[in-house]
């Protein structure tokens, strides 16, 4: 996104207002520290005059060219959570333990 902005030559707090965001959460995107939604990728690729899937191409060539992204800590490589398999789409949670009664 840096990349298209810059070559646009327009500065993120114009992107921002343009897209109706933060100047801040812009900046923590392209820094890789804010994923955005899929709403707000909209709003920036409309302020890019662009579409989404050319925005996302642009990263994945970025990533391949830069050896890969590296993945979120606790996430495999398949996308799921790792430790108590709460990224398991078929799991469960577990239920509730009752509450004692109190009695006075």
């Amino acid at each position: 996104m840096r990349r298209r902005r810059s070559t646009l030559g327009v500065s993120q707090e114009h992107l921002a207002l343009a897209a109706g965001l933060d100047r801040s959460y812009v900046g923590g995107i392209e820094r890789g520290e804010r994923n955005p939604s899929y709403t707000n990728i909209l709003r920036l690729t409309e302020a890019l005059s662009i579409r989404a899937s050319e925005l996302i191409a642009d990263a994945e060539r970025a990533g391949a060219d830069s050896g890969g992204v590296e993945p979120l800590a606790g996430v495999s490589r398949a996308g799921q959570l790792s430790g108590n398999g709460a990224g398991d789409p078929t799991r469960r949670p577990a239920a509730a333990e009752p509450r004692a009664s109190r009695t006075r």
